[in-house]
C-alpha cells in the first residue's frame, strides 16, 4: 500500500515522516508477529492538484526516493537537507541515485534523529 501527503514545507514533512515511523515502531514492538516496515521518500517542488489527485515532478521524485528507502527508513532529496538545520536531526548521505523519470542523478540522504529510533 502507498500513501501520499503534501505539506506546506519540507521541515514539517520530515517531522511528519519521523512521527509516522515512531508510531509504526510503537505498534510493531508489542506485535512482533505483525511487523510493519514503513518506507518514506521526501522531495521538494511544485505539486498540482487535479480534482483531489496530486501530480508534478516532486510527486514522481518522492515516489522514486521512497523506492530507494528500506523499511523503517526516511529518505530525502538534497534540497530538504539544505533547509533543515535542526540540531537534533542529522542526515547520512546515501550517494547519488538515478531515479526513473527524473532527469539527473540525485543525492539522497537518510534521516536520523537523536531522539528517535531511526
Amino acid at each position: 500500500q502507498a500513501a501520499r501527503t503534501v505539506l506546506d514545507n519540507s521541515v514539517d514533512a520530515v517531522d511528519c515522516a519521523e512521527s509516522l515511523q515512531r508510531s509504526f515502531d510503537e505498534f510493531t514492538h508489542p506485535h512482533p508477529d505483525t511487523p510493519i516496515a514503513l518506507r518514506c521518500g521526501l522531495a521538494v517542488g511544485d505539486v498540482y492538484d487535479f480534482d483531489g489527485d496530486v501530480a508534478g515532478l516532486a510527486v514522481t521524485e518522492a515516489a522514486r526516493i521512497c523506492a530507494v528507502a528500506t523499511g523503517g527508513q526516511v529518505v530525502t532529496s538534497a534540497a530538504i537537507t539544505e533547509v533543515d538545520r535542526r540540531a537534533e536531526r542529522s542526515y547520512r548521505e546515501l550517494g547519488r541515485h538515478v531515479l526513473k523519470g527524473i532527469p539527473d542523478a540525485q543525492s539522497l540522504y537518510s534521516v536520523s534523529s537523536t531522539g528517535g529510533t531511526m
